[in-house]
């Protein structure tokens, strides 16, 4: 069993980085002892770029009534387009307890909607954060579909931060790694692959990380540039983007932890392991950091219930699929994902 104090953070299982984790040399284990700072709930920023949807709020509401509450001194910036039109008083969830501020910023060269790709909507989260918190010591981008787990993701960033720290440029999130093929395959592993965080189990940059993607990217030339080259490099979303202007602008690499899962318990559980990146339910850390596509806030607010009454204790027995809204099925979801 793992120390109480310390995170099991398994390798990604995803299975391009499966084959490179075996040309690559183990990291020797490491028996020193040593007192880790303890981080603070004020020194992270929480992010999400959002956008006009009523699925979209009543998440962001569920946020508030569960995981958020438990992440008491943060901040949350809410990113959203330049012509949203609601007030931020209807975009801004309410937080129980007002344990964490929520703020609002509309992205200027944000409109009508970026769709999947949300690009220039997470580099202007990580510049928007990274100005109005320079003290800030890491920044944490989630999706509003995530499930972090706030006490895990805390304790691992302790554990960084006594290892690291902040004024060092890194990226942490589950590793995926896919080059292109000459076909165009987004799917094909090569070494030259930029190895991403998957975006929707969320990632955390470094302060330092958080600077030097803002100077990389200060304006739309810069973010055009970077894009053309993600286009030509990656599959094109905001993680790799991420990646890859940090690779460019500090050589960073991704700091692989598999404890940040793409998928629900009950996917883990139920779907075949072709449909999970190759993750079972027995591969899951007893510590997990986040899940995702928890696509409706019912099925939101029933994993975190389920996992606080089993005191984050991942039981196979308790996943079933969550029951879905009314008129939102889970099976025409599963079909929708």
């Amino acid at each position: 069993d793992p120390p109480a104090d310390r995170i099991v953070c398994p390798r990604s299982l995803e299975h391009a980085c499966s084959r490179y984790a075996a040309e690559v040399p183990p990291c020797a284990p490491t028996t020193a002892e040593y007192e880790p700072y303890r981080v603070g709930w004020a020194d992270i920023a929480f992010g999400i770029a959002t956008y006009n949807a009523q699925h979209e709020m009543s998440l962001l509401a569920a946020a508030g009534e569960t995981w958020l509450p438990a992440a008491a001194g943060a901040d949350l910036l809410l990113v959203t387009d330049a012509d949203d039109p609601r007030s931020d008083d209807e975009i801004a969830p309410r937080v129980a307890g007002d344990a964490v501020a929520v703020h609002v910023h509309r992205c200027p060269r944000c409109r009508g909607n970026e769709g999947w790709l949300a690009r220039t909507k997470v580099l202007e989260l990580f510049r928007e954060a990274e100005r109005r918190w320079p003290s800030k010591l890491y920044f944490a981008k989630f999706d509003a579909d995530s499930l972090p787990i706030p006490h895990h993701l805390l304790r691992l960033l302790d554990e960084l931060h006594a290892a690291l720290g902040a004024a060092q440029p890194w990226l942490l999130g589950s590793a995926a790694c896919r080059g292109k093929s000459a076909s165009g395959s987004a799917q094909t592993f090569s070494q030259s692959a930029t190895c991403h965080a998957a975006g929707g189990a969320g990632y955390v940059l470094s302060r330092a990380a958080a600077r030097a993607l803002g100077e990389a990217t200060p304006d739309a030339a810069a973010e055009a540039t970077l894009f053309a080259q993600a286009d030509a490099e990656t599959y094109g979303g905001e993680d790799a983007v991420v990646a890859l202007g940090l690779r460019g602008a500090a050589g960073v690499r991704v700091l692989n932890c598999g404890a940040f899962y793409q998928f629900r318990p009950d996917q883990y559980a139920n779907l075949p392991s072709h449909q999970t990146d190759g993750v079972r339910f027995a591969h899951l850390s007893p510590t997990p950091v986040s899940f995702h596509t928890i696509k409706h806030a019912p099925w939101l607010r029933h994993i975190w219930a389920t996992l606080q009454a089993r005191n984050w204790t991942l039981n196979e027995a308790d996943w079933t699929a969550p029951a879905a809204e009314e008129g939102e099925g889970a099976a025409d979801e599963e079909a929708r994902v």
